[in-house]
């Protein structure tokens, strides 16, 4: 009888800690961006975003749901490269996803994916993966609505549900930087 006793606590042990185990734990994603409408004389680099997310804190934890956080993971780790693309356009989102880092450019689905021996390549990311990593870290909130309309994945996917608008009141300085930790929602 002890022994049948012994037998069944271990069994309902086991199947709490298999029930507890949750594969989704570690995943997450930094995401680190420009506040607002850039407006550079000067193309920013994503050698240079990179080093800035690293010496800033976080501001915020977003918490999605799964099935967002795959796409948004499938989506980074499906860029296509390009090749002759020319590095005009302002990097205004980096992206740390693991072992892959990227930036994105504000204009459209451009990016530059870092590659073994530390340098950046041009790619292309999808619409859908833009979109939700442009919603999902907020970046949109920090664009006035007469330019988010201009955006193009905006246009093809629409004004995120959550969008507030950020305004800053005269005597307080705008936020110029934001980074964020997305990750997925138990």
């Amino acid at each position: 009888m002890g022994k049948r006793i012994n037998l069944y606590c271990m069994f309902i042990i086991c199947i709490v800690l298999l029930m507890s185990c949750n594969p989704h734990k570690e995943k997450e994603l930094t995401i680190f961006y420009l506040c607002g409408t850039i407006e550079s004389h000067r193309h920013i680099e994503c050698t240079k975003l990179d080093s800035i997310c690293k010496t800033i804190e976080y501001d915020d934890t977003i918490y999605v749901n799964a099935m967002v956080f795959k796409q948004i993971e499938d989506g980074i780790r499906n860029v296509k490269p390009v090749k002759n693309s020319q590095n005009s356009y302002n990097s205004v989102m980096y992206v740390n996803a693991g072992d892959m880092n990227l930036c994105l450019n504000g204009t459209d689905n451009r990016c530059w994916v870092k590659q073994t021996g530390g340098q950046y390549h041009p790619s292309v990311i999808n619409d859908k993966t833009a979109y939700l990593l442009k919603w999902k870290s907020h970046y949109y909130n920090f664009l006035p609505h007469d330019v988010l309309v201009l955006d193009k994945e905006i246009r093809q996917y629409g004004i995120p549900y959550d969008y507030r608008e950020i305004q800053v009141k005269k005597p307080v300085k705008k936020k110029e930087v934001s980074k964020v930790l997305l990750k997925i929602r138990m």
